[in-house]
């Protein structure tokens, strides 16, 4: 963070200080670094346990509805091509719309988010994926329209949803963490993806047993069964997030947000008062409208901020290595059920079987709860705007922009494996063998009840063998160890393990235990990437920027991610069969491997260490008279620890 003079660290003095309310009145920018010091020291509270929950549930039900299409695509197929398989671009197609929606659901509930407000975007994108998720269970074909046409349209509109709760999760989780717990928080939301795709697994377990003895009695032409079978999984994801929307709906705003962007430093500091010490939130209906002078969000800030190196390569860092990974992680997780048929794994077919943001944190972080008070005030500080002339203005400096530049690209990065992995798993497992041969002497119905049985446990093996571990493990390291050497190490894994899958693939594919071998590469590829970049690509975009472009630069980052993930889906479906059934997936893993690379060396020139440092420090803005006109020069640190 070389270059920016820090304010100086808000000791014991100025904490008395703000806990006398009075000696502060006219002090704003005092006040609102000692509220932001009461946040980043804060303890552990049932508070934050109900954030970390409330936004965990979104990511469960992301990371559901998400994977739910890589096996579902193997029953939809079934149904509508009488016992046969989708064509390459309908699989495409229903496995990548939720991606391009995934996109611009980040661009714009990112922008929104910090021009609006989190509190009022956050429950808006859940019930998108509410009505989205729905919208699919339900669909049906006419004469003038395919069941996949209307499928892939209401994955779109889910994925504007699910692309929404990545900033707005991210950003909220941040700004409400202690310093010192700010990266496990993050991660706890964050993990519950990996049991979403786990509990995915499960539920279609307990369909296709439900409705085997249909599945497997009734005509080709007309399978009820096996048409029920993929509208129930698919539906279920509507429980939980059902379950979370009334929380989301009354969750308090941010103090961050009230104090850096509503420029109520009053509210905030009150806000902070009441939700740290009693953990209740009250909205006061009369509300003060003091604004202090602190940063604006703007376009011209946006650009000056991003700009400086040491801020663009942290967003570039995170955005290219979530795009990076999103490429495998999608490119296998949409497809895992062809790659479970490319490797075998069930078997071939058997024909014989400010002020606001203050008083928030002082009333939820004490009492959990939150309550609107209609007489809430209004008076407004005078803090920096965000604007398109100021977001430029930031980001024109090299110091910000690599950091832009660092999260948007290894994020990219990161997911054109994460997706090229987790969206065809169940094809890939197919693809080297992985649950046996098929047996001729079974009926197609029963074949198609094992293959789509066989994906889900080989989905439930992946799960639980790497990508719920890997989330826990980063838990447990992310604060002590750090974010950059979490992230370094696993792209630097991550390209050795695919140049592995990759350029000894025909080797193992040979023999059994060569076939084993490339599964258990397979489980250590999603354990380095959830230990690893899938966690931290996620992680520093939310804490690398200004709180007025926190979440537009979260959004960015992870937009890039999802252009990754298109890329992969795209490219995965188009090159899967070049040569043959399934001969091209060494050349696949091999470029994957060429991707974690790029994050790898991305890695170590943009992206910022954020471990132990306030959101504040990694904002790469002087702190110090951050509120203008409040008539107040900050003491020097001596005055200050006498």
């Amino acid at each position: 963070m070389s270059g920016v003079e820090l304010s100086p660290p808000i000791d014991n003095v100025e904490k008395n200080a703000y806990a006398d309310k009075g000696a502060l009145v006219g002090n704003p920018d005092e006040r609102r670094r000692a509220a932001l010091a009461e946040i980043d020291d804060a303890k552990f509270s049932w508070f934050h346990a109900k954030a970390c929950i409330v936004a965990g549930v979104g990511f469960f039900t992301d990371a559901y509805d998400i994977f739910a299409i890589s096996l579902a695509a193997s029953m939809i197929g079934y149904v509508y091509h009488a016992g046969g398989s989708n064509t390459s671009n309908q699989d495409l197609g229903i496995k990548v719309s939720h991606s391009i929606g995934t996109f611009f659901g980040q661009l714009l509930f990112g922008f929104l988010a910090d021009h609006v407000g989190r509190k009022k975007m956050y429950g808006v994108e859940l019930m998108i994926i509410i009505i989205g998720t729905l919208g699919q269970a339900v669909a049906g074909k006419a004469p003038g329209i395919s069941i996949y046409g209307v499928l892939i349209m209401w994955r779109f509109i889910m994925g504007m949803g699910i692309g929404g709760d990545y900033p707005l999760s991210a950003v909220i989780t941040s700004e409400f963490a202690a310093k010192r717990i700010r990266g496990r928080m993050m991660i706890a939301v964050f993990s519950a993806q990996g049991w979403g795709q786990f509990f995915c697994a499960i539920v279609s377990s307990i369909a296709l047993a439900g409705f085997k003895k249909g599945i497997e009695s009734e005509p080709l032409d007309n399978w009820h069964s096996m048409d029920q079978a993929w509208r129930t999984l698919i539906g279920v994801g509507c429980v939980p997030a059902a379950i979370a929307l009334y929380f989301r709906l009354t969750i308090p705003e941010t103090p961050r947000y009230t104090m850096d962007i509503e420029a109520n430093i009053k509210q905030a500091s009150q806000d902070v008062d009441t939700y740290l010490t009693t953990g209740t939130y009250t909205v006061d209906p009369v509300r003060n409208h003091e604004r202090a002078e602190v940063p604006k969000a703007s376009w011209k800030d946006f650009c000056h901020h991003f700009s400086q190196w040491r801020n663009f390569k942290i967003l570039f860092g995170t955005a290219y290595t979530w795009f990076a990974l999103d490429i495998a992680f999608y490119g296998l997780g949409l497809n895992s059920a062809r790659i479970l048929s490319v490797i075998g794994f069930g078997g071939s077919a058997d024909k014989s079987l400010s002020k606001q943001a203050s008083q928030d944190v002082d009333t939820y972080l004490t009492t959990g709860t939150y309550t609107v008070d209609p007489v809430r005030n209004h008076e407004r500080a005078e803090v920096p705007k965000a604007s398109w002339k100021d977001f430029c203005h930031h980001f024109s400096q090299w110091r910000n922009f690599k950091i832009l530049f660092g999260t948007a690209y290894t994020w990219f990065a990161l997911d054109i494996a994460f997706y090229g992995l987790g969206l065809n798993s169940a094809r890939i497992l197919s693809v080297i063998g992985f649950g046996g041969s098929a047996d001729k002497s079974l009926s197609k119905q029963v074949n198609a009840w094992r293959s789509v049985h066989n994906s889900s446990v080989g989905n439930l093996i992946l799960s639980v063998g790497g990508l719920i571990p890997g989330y826990y493990f980063t838990m447990a390291f992310i604060d002590s160890w750090g974010r950059r050497p979490i992230q370094i190490m696993g792209f630097g894994l991550l390209t050795a393990i695919f140049i592995c899958m990759g350029f000894a693939y025909d080797k193992m594919m040979a023999s059994s235990s060569g076939q084993k071998a490339f599964v258990f590469l397979y489980c250590m590829a999603n354990f380095f990437q959830n230990f690893g970049p899938n966690s931290t690509t996620f992680v520093v975009p939310g804490e690398a920027f200004p709180t007025r472009y926190r979440s537009t630069a979260h959004g960015i980052s992870a937009a890039s991610g999802k252009l990754g993930a298109i890329v992969a889906q795209v490219g995965f479906s188009k090159m899967i069969d070049i040569g043959g059934k399934g001969k091209f997936l060494p050349h696949i893993m091999e470029i994957f491997a060429f991707f974690m690379l790029t994050g790898f060396i991305v890695t170590i020139f943009c992206t910022p260490e954020t471990k132990g440092l306030t959101l504040e420090e990694l904002s790469n803005e002087h702190q110090e008279n951050f509120v203008k006109n409040s008539n107040y020069t900050a003491r020097p640190p001596s005055e200050e620890s006498a």
